[in-house]
């Protein structure tokens, strides 16, 4: 019943799920390049100080912590709906990449993100395949579906499901429902 993927009681929730694991791609991807160029700049091109600079790069880390807990939360509470919605080789690399996390190793605490050990963690999982992977799109018409997403691409041979394509299709219906809703409110006499 409700362990089933975009089952019709939980649908509206999975296809919440979905894209806050999206969206946490996205944004794990961007805090990856601003890393890169923190580290690969001279500290006076961004910051006051090389304290600035340090501090700074301690609450991207957080940054990090926080958007992969999330991710992780997703994959452990509701694994059948990325497993659904995602495209085997993106399930498969999302899978690799919190296999040390979910795996209990790495401490889970979000606090301190100085510890050599965590922040070698944090930069294994950036360099994961589906954080540095995946990040293209299809446009299908005026319809823009992430790579990652199942959307009857060969996997070994085989179409994979359109589920992830149909959670696209949906979520767009449902938000522009809420904003021609919002609006017709926010302009209501």
């Amino acid at each position: 019943g409700y362990s089933q993927a975009f089952h019709e009681l939980t649908a509206p929730l999975d296809r919440i799920v979905l894209a806050i694991v999206l969206q946490c791609h996205r944004a794990l991807s961007r805090c990856s390049t601003v890393l890169t160029e923190m580290e690969s700049s001279p500290w006076q091109t961004y910051f006051g100080d090389i304290e600035s600079r340090q501090k700074g790069q301690r609450r991207l880390f957080r940054a990090i912590l926080e958007l992969r807990e999330i991710v992780l939360a997703a994959y452990r509470g509701r694994n059948e709906v990325l497993r659904a919605a995602l495209s085997p080789q993106a399930h498969e690399a999302l899978s690799r990449g919190l296999e040390e996390v979910a795996s209990g190793s790495t401490p889970s605490k979000v606090g301190n993100c100085d510890s050599p050990s965590k922040e070698a963690s944090l930069r294994s999982f950036l360099e994961n395949d589906w954080v540095s992977g995946f990040h293209d799109v299809e446009a299908d018409g005026s319809l823009v579906i992430p790579e990652q997403i199942a959307n009857g691409q060969l996997h070994q041979g085989q179409p994979t499901t359109t589920r992830g394509r149909q959670a696209i299709e949906e979520i767009i219906i449902e938000s522009s429902t809420i904003v021609r809703e919002y609006s017709a409110l926010l302009n209501a006499p």
